[in-house]
Order: C-alpha cells, then sequence, then structure tokens
C-alpha cells in the first residue's frame, strides 16, 4: 500500500492508496459501481477513486461519478483513503474489491 502526504495539512499522518485491476467481465457498470458507492459510504474516511492514466479523480461515495470514468474490465483503478479512520478503511476497502470485483 502506498502512502502519500496530505496536500491540505502536511503534519497530518499519510493518506493510504492502493491500486486494483477490474476482473469483473462488464467492468464497473450499474450494479458494481452502486455496491462499490455503498461501502465507500460506510467509510468514515473520504475515499476517492480514479482510473489508472485518467486525470479524472471522483468520490468513491457516488455511483454516477464513478460510473462516469468508464472502467472496464481489465482496467486498473487507484483509490485514495484520507480521514480519522483510514487506517482502518483502506485494508477494508482493498478486501471488498478484491472479493467483489
Amino acid at each position: 500500500m502506498t502512502v502519500f502526504r496530505s496536500p491540505v495539512n502536511p503534519r497530518r499522518s499519510p493518506m493510504k492508496s492502493f491500486a486494483h485491476t477490474i476482473t469483473d467481465p462488464v467492468g464497473l457498470h450499474a450494479r458494481p459501481a452502486a455496491d462499490l458507492a455503498r461501502f465507500a459510504a460506510s467509510c468514515a474516511s473520504d475515499v476517492h477513486v480514479r482510473k489508472r492514466g485518467a486525470d479524472k479523480e471522483v468520490d468513491a461515495k457516488s455511483m454516477l461519478a464513478i460510473m462516469s470514468l468508464g472502467v472496464r474490465t481489465h482496467d486498473a483503478v487507484e483509490f485514495s483513503i484520507e480521514g480519522e479512520t483510514e487506517a482502518d478503511d483502506a485494508p477494508a476497502l482493498r478486501a471488498f474489491c478484491e472479493r467483489t470485483f
């Protein structure tokens, strides 16, 4: 898991991030995007996702924002998790992604 210093507050602990390759045969269409948004919403931390190689980063708590990335099978997505509970939220989100997509 990669860690980055928060650009907003450099004294704060590093944010957590990880990449995941989508294996779902149809990518992140409506159902898996809704599942991801629902799981991300259960996290107290801020959760963002972007398609690897793209500049656009979206709030992972929004199904429509996730779908706007156009993630297909075999695309890699990168998650960044920042907040008071990031140390717990990041591994839980990673495990969710591994068993779901």
